[in-house]
């Protein structure tokens, strides 16, 4: 029973343990963020023309505010997949219903 006891004891995290694991988590947090940003920003130079929501297109993005949510950026990727989808006579069909 003791030996239970002491992985038990040894199996809990210290500070540093959840230091560690908030810095990843942070770190990929960034990634995600980086890779959304820049996603929204090709579909931008792609589709030039495409609304991308508060009354402006693709060409306009650089007029917005420079600083932009991550929610932003997936609103306006959401709002070009829209446009690219009601231009496009090809139907996307489902993986999985």
């Amino acid at each position: 029973m003791s030996i239970i006891l002491i992985k038990k004891i040894m199996a809990r995290k210290t500070h540093k343990d959840h230091k560690k694991e908030y810095s990843l988590a942070l770190l990929k947090l960034s990634s995600v963020q980086a890779r959304i940003h820049q996603r929204a920003e090709e579909l931008c130079r792609l589709h030039p023309d495409a609304p991308i929501g508060w009354g402006a297109t693709g060409k306009d993005l650089d007029r917005l505010p420079m600083v932009l949510e991550t929610e932003d950026y997936l609103s306006i990727i959401k709002h070009i997949e829209d446009y690219n989808e009601q231009q496009s006579n090809i139907k996307q069909g489902k993986l999985f219903n």
